[in-house]
C-alpha cells in the first residue's frame, strides 16, 4: 500500500519554494542596486579627484599646488571644447574654428595641446556670446 501525501504539505512546499524564490530575487535586487551605488560612489570620487589640486607635504606643513593663471580649476576634455566647438560652428563661426586652432598651433582639434584646452574652449565659449 502506498503512502498518499497530504495536499496541504504539498501547498506548503510550494509556498515554501515561492517565497526563496522571492527572497533569492530580492537579494539579487539588492546586490544590483548596492552595485550601482558602488559605481555612483566611485564615479563622484573620480570627479573630486580631479577637481582637487595635488597637495603637497612638507614637514607639518601643508600647501597647495597653485593654478596657473589661465588654467582653470576642473580639467576641460576634448569633448567639452569639440561641443563648444560644434556650437560655435552652428551659430554661425565656422571660419572662426581654425582661425583659433591655428592660435594654438593645431589644425584639428586632436592636434591641440592638452594644457591648451582650457585656453581653447574659454576663447571659443567667448566667440559663442558674441554670436
Amino acid at each position: 500500500m502506498a503512502k498518499e501525501k497530504d495536499p496541504r504539505a504539498s501547498n506548503t512546499q510550494s509556498e515554501n519554494q515561492k517565497k526563496l524564490v522571492a527572497v533569492v530575487t530580492n537579494l539579487r535586487m539588492a546586490a544590483h542596486g548596492i552595485k550601482e551605488l558602488y559605481d555612483g560612489i566611485m564615479g563622484v570620487v573620480e570627479v573630486l579627484e580631479t577637481c582637487i589640486s595635488p597637495v603637497e607635504t612638507k614637514a607639518d606643513q601643508v600647501t597647495e599646488k597653485p593654478i596657473k593663471q589661465n588654467e582653470k580649476a576642473m580639467p576641460v576634455s576634448l569633448e567639452e571644447v569639440r561641443s563648444a566647438a560644434i556650437q560655435l560652428s552652428n551659430n554661425g563661426g565656422r571660419d572662426e574654428i581654425p582661425e583659433l586652432l591655428k592660435k594654438y598651433g593645431a589644425t584639428k582639434l586632436s592636434g591641440v595641446k592638452l594644457e591648451d584646452l582650457p585656453s581653447l574652449l574659454t576663447d571659443i565659449e567667448e566667440r559663442n556670446h558674441e554670436s
